[in-house]
Protein backbone atom coordinates (compact mmCIF):
# COMPACT_ATOMS: atom_id res chain seq x y z
CA UNK A 1 0.00 0.00 0.00
CA UNK A 2 2.92 2.51 0.85
CA UNK A 3 4.20 1.97 -2.84
CA UNK A 4 1.14 2.70 -4.45
CA UNK A 5 0.65 5.76 -2.26
CA UNK A 6 3.94 6.67 -3.27
CA UNK A 7 3.40 6.59 -6.69
CA UNK A 8 0.37 8.05 -6.40
CA UNK A 9 2.07 11.05 -4.89
CA UNK A 10 4.51 11.24 -7.88
CA UNK A 11 1.94 11.13 -10.54
CA UNK A 12 0.34 13.65 -8.81
CA UNK A 13 3.13 16.22 -8.38
CA UNK A 14 3.81 15.70 -12.13
CA UNK A 15 0.87 16.46 -12.72
CA UNK A 16 0.83 19.76 -11.29
CA UNK A 17 4.20 20.79 -12.60
CA UNK A 18 2.58 20.46 -15.97
CA UNK A 19 -0.68 22.79 -14.36
CA UNK A 20 2.21 25.08 -13.19
CA UNK A 21 4.44 24.62 -16.36
CA UNK A 22 7.43 23.97 -14.91
CA UNK A 23 7.36 20.14 -16.17
CA UNK A 24 10.39 19.50 -17.84
CA UNK A 25 12.61 21.69 -15.02
CA UNK A 26 14.59 20.58 -12.43
CA UNK A 27 13.17 21.80 -9.12
CA UNK A 28 16.41 22.20 -7.45
CA UNK A 29 18.68 24.20 -10.28
CA UNK A 30 16.04 25.01 -13.05
CA UNK A 31 17.59 23.07 -15.65
CA UNK A 32 15.80 21.31 -18.59
CA UNK A 33 14.78 17.54 -18.39
CA UNK A 34 15.53 15.63 -21.38
CA UNK A 35 12.95 14.18 -23.11
CA UNK A 36 14.16 10.78 -23.04
CA UNK A 37 15.03 11.10 -19.35
CA UNK A 38 10.63 12.23 -19.37
CA UNK A 39 9.86 9.38 -21.01
CA UNK A 40 11.50 7.20 -18.90
CA UNK A 41 11.05 8.57 -15.50
CA UNK A 42 7.80 10.77 -16.56
CA UNK A 43 7.46 11.79 -12.26
CA UNK A 44 11.12 12.57 -12.12
CA UNK A 45 11.29 16.01 -10.20
CA UNK A 46 15.17 16.23 -11.11
CA UNK A 47 17.53 16.22 -13.99
CA UNK A 48 20.39 14.23 -14.53
CA UNK A 49 23.54 16.26 -13.65
CA UNK A 50 21.67 17.31 -10.27
CA UNK A 51 20.60 14.14 -8.89
CA UNK A 52 24.17 12.25 -9.61
CA UNK A 53 26.05 15.69 -7.56
CA UNK A 54 23.33 14.91 -4.59
CA UNK A 55 23.09 10.97 -4.47
CA UNK A 56 23.77 10.12 -0.94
Amino acid sequence: MTATRHNLEQVTGALRRIAEGSYGRCEKCGGLTPAERLEVLPHTRFCVPFQQKHKG
